[in-house]
Formats: structure tokens, C-alpha cells, sequence
């Protein structure tokens, strides 16, 4: 009985072999691990016009496409935007609508652009690749394979356009873009602070603990995440009484940035303590930042801390040499 093969007769890569599109499409998926969405954070952005008008544009840039026809398995496309697109968007009438804004692979090698086969003679430079507004979608669409439409195509865009719109604005353009291959890194370390001690209300935030991280920001990272953990003692005079704890608040530095929120620091915690005894309680700050101006650069990460009365009159916090301040940072980089 013969060998039947189920393999392309041609691999990637031999000397003189037809290299076919399926091949070549499986690379693309091989390569990216199948992958989908824009290349480079700042590709394909959708917004409106620069004087706005019924149209939007596209950024130039690059996308990766999985290619959803039926009975295909591991393709993907990549198609490259090498200058900025502009799409009409049809009018709304009486009631609103929402439209998706993809990037479509017409391939006539599949269904349903089977009948659509450029006419002979142009097809090494036919227009295969094509923005497209899909209208009328479901509200909070997201994804094109949300849709099954059962073709190549990726998101960029959804438009909520109000009923009556000729007009459309950036405040319709919800941007639904995912970076294919984003990348992450991660910075930590622990650090023995300096001992430091807060004693008094304060309005604003000073450098407590006394320890720090020195941190270079990844060429391509578009944003940090910090935790900061350490622990941290609460003294006072009041034995029992409640009047000898401490509160306060702590939260991340990062550069110059602060962090959006903080962490409380609650007495109720540490429990109420004499002068002689202290209860340590770890406390643990969170802030995201974008590092797109600080990309090459290397930065100081620290922790800061207020002492908030929080209806108590006296005691203080305090950080000693021998507790550790934890750093924790990730970056990593999304559409922009």
C-alpha cells in the first residue's frame, strides 16, 4: 500500500519549491504563537478628522489577522498600513447606531470573496487588504470574532454614533484595539530602609520609609505597575486607651508621579500599644503610571507616607532597620 502524505509537499524553506500562500500564512501564525491585533502600540488608531467631518482616519501601521475561514487552521495575515486611511461613515437617522471599524483580509482563495477574484493581470498589486466599517453591530461589541462573520478580519474601532450624526467625533470613537505580542518585564528587590519616624499630622506626603529603587524603563514599555510592601510600626503612650495609636496613609512615587489612591494605615490593625511595645502591620501601596515620556531613562521608585490624626491626638509610626521594604515593578506595554 503507497504512503499518503498530509504534509505541504514544500517546507519552509527549500531552494527551488513552490512556497504557497498556506504555507506562508502558517509561518506568520507559527511565528506569532496566532496572535492577533495591531503590531506597534501607537498602529491603526482610529479618530475622527482633523476638522471633523463625516469621515474617520486610520493611523498608519500594522495588524496581524487570524484567518476564521471555515476548515483553515493556524493562518494568520499581516498586513502593513504605510500611510493614514480614511473611511466614510454612513449618516444616522432617526435612532443611533453602533459600527465596528476592522481591518479585512478579501483573499479569493476563500469564501465569501470566493466571486470577487481581481481580474486578470492585476493580481499581484489588487487591493486584498481593506478597512471596513461593519454597521449595526451589538452595543459594547469588542472583538470582530465576536461577530462569526467566518473571515479574515481584526478590530480597531467601535463607533456610537448618536441619532442625527453627520458629524463624527472622537467622543463616538471607542478604541478597541489589542496589541498582538505585547511584552512584559518585571523589577523588584528588597531593600533595608534607614529608620524613619512620623509624629505629626501632615497635609501632604513625605519620602517614608526611608528606602528607595533605582529603575531603567524599557525602550518600548508604555506602563508601570508598583506594589510597595513593608511594615510598618504603630507606638503609643495610651496603654489600651485608644489615644496612643497611629493612622496614616501611604502610597508609590514613581519619577515624579504619585499614585492615584493609597493605603490606609489603620491603628486598628496594629492594635493600640504602649510606648515600650509596638505592633508591626504590613502595609502594601499600588499605583499604575504611564512611562511612555520615561522610556531609556532611569528612575527612582519610593514609597510615601502622611500621619493622619484620624481623630486620635498622639503616637507616631515608625520604620525601623530591621524591616525590609519590598518592590515590586512590571512593565509592560497596550495600545496607544
Amino acid at each position: 500500500m503507497a504512503n499518503s502524505y498530509g504534509f505541504d509537499p514544500v517546507a519552509w524553506s527549500v531552494d527551488g519549491g513552490r512556497h504557497r500562500g498556506e504555507l506562508l500564512r502558517f509561518l506568520a501564525y507559527a511565528a506569532t504563537g496566532g496572535a492577533e491585533g495591531i503590531v506597534s502600540p501607537g498602529d491603526c488608531r482610529v479618530r475622527q478628522l482633523s476638522t471633523p467631518g463625516p469621515q474617520v482616519r486610520i493611523d498608519a501601521g500594522g495588524v496581524l489577522i487570524a484567518n476564521r475561514s471555515p476548515g483553515v487552521r493556524n493562518q494568520s495575515y499581516a498586513a502593513n498600513g504605510r500611510t493614514e486611511t480614511r473611511l466614510d461613515v454612513t449618516a444616522t437617522g432617526g435612532t443611533g447606531r453602533h459600527d465596528l471599524v476592522v481591518v479585512r483580509v478579501e483573499d479569493p482563495q476563500y469564501a465569501p470573496w470566493s466571486a470577487n477574484k481581481p481580474p486578470v493581470g492585476q493580481e499581484p498589486n489588487w487591493q486584498y487588504v481593506k478597512p471596513f466599517i461593519i454597521e449595526n453591530v451589538p452595543a459594547g461589541t469588542k472583538t470582530f470574532a465576536e461577530l462569526n462573520l467566518g473571515y479574515a478580519a481584526t478590530e480597531l474601532a467601535r463607533l456610537e454614533i448618536p441619532p442625527g450624526t453627520t458629524t463624527i467625533t472622537d467622543a463616538m470613537v471607542k478604541d478597541v484595539r489589542q496589541l498582538a505580542t505585547p511584552r512584559f518585564i518585571s523589577d523588584g528587590d528588597i531593600v533595608t530602609p534607614a529608620g524613619s519616624t512620623l509624629t505629626t499630622a501632615m497635609t501632604s506626603f513625605v519620602n517614608f520609609p526611608n528606602a528607595s529603587k533605582s529603575t531603567t524603563v524599557p525602550r518600548w514599555a508604555t506602563e508601570a505597575q508598583v506594589i510597595i510592601r513593608c511594615g510598618i510600626m504603630g507606638f503609643g503612650p495610651g496603654a489600651g486607651n485608644g489615644n496612643g495609636a497611629a493612622d496614616g496613609h501611604l502610597q508609590v512615587l514613581f519619577d515624579t508621579m504619585q499614585s492615584a489612591g493609597f493605603s490606609q494605615i489603620d491603628h486598628n490593625a496594629m492594635a493600640n500599644q504602649n510606648v515600650q511595645d509596638a505592633a508591626t502591620y504590613t502595609v502594601s501601596a499600588y499605583g499604575k503610571f504611564d512611562v511612555t515620556a520615561l522610556r531609556g531613562k532611569t528612575v527612582v521608585v519610593r514609597p510615601r507616607a502622611k500621619r493622619v490624626f484620624e481623630g486620635l491626638t498622639t503616637g507616631r509610626l515608625e520604620v525601623s532597620a530591621a524591616q525590609t521594604v519590598e518592590f515590586d515593578i512590571r512593565y509592560s506595554e497596550k495600545a496607544v
